[in-house]
C-alpha cells in the first residue's frame, strides 16, 4: 500500500467581520491506519488559511497555502442541506 494524503486534518477559526476565519489549517502526515497505527507516528504541518463567506445558501471559500504545490484560490460553495424548522 502507498502513502496517504490528508488535505485537512484539524483547524480552528474565529468568526470575524461575518466570515469564518481559520488562519492556520493544519496537514498531518506519517501515520498508517488500523492497527499500525501509533499516535507518535503522526506529523502535523500548517497548510495555510481558509476564509469562509457564506450565507444560507452559498457563498465562497478562499484559501492561501503555505505549503509548496498547492495554488491559492477560491472556491464556490452551495448549500446541500437544510434542517428542517429552520429559516436558515
Amino acid at each position: 500500500r502507498g502513502a496517504v494524503t490528508v488535505a485537512f486534518d484539524q483547524h480552528e477559526g474565529i468568526l470575524e467581520d461575518g466570515k469564518f476565519v481559520f488562519p492556520e489549517m493544519v496537514t498531518a502526515r506519517g501515520a498508517k491506519f488500523g492497527e499500525a497505527f501509533d499516535p507518535k507516528d503522526v506529523e502535523l504541518f500548517v497548510w495555510g488559511s481558509l476564509i469562509m463567506d457564506i450565507d444560507c445558501d452559498g457563498g465562497t471559500a478562499t484559501f492561501v497555502p503555505v505549503e509548496e504545490g498547492f495554488p491559492a484560490g477560491i472556491l464556490n460553495v452551495t448549500r446541500l442541506t437544510a434542517i428542517k424548522g429552520l429559516d436558515c
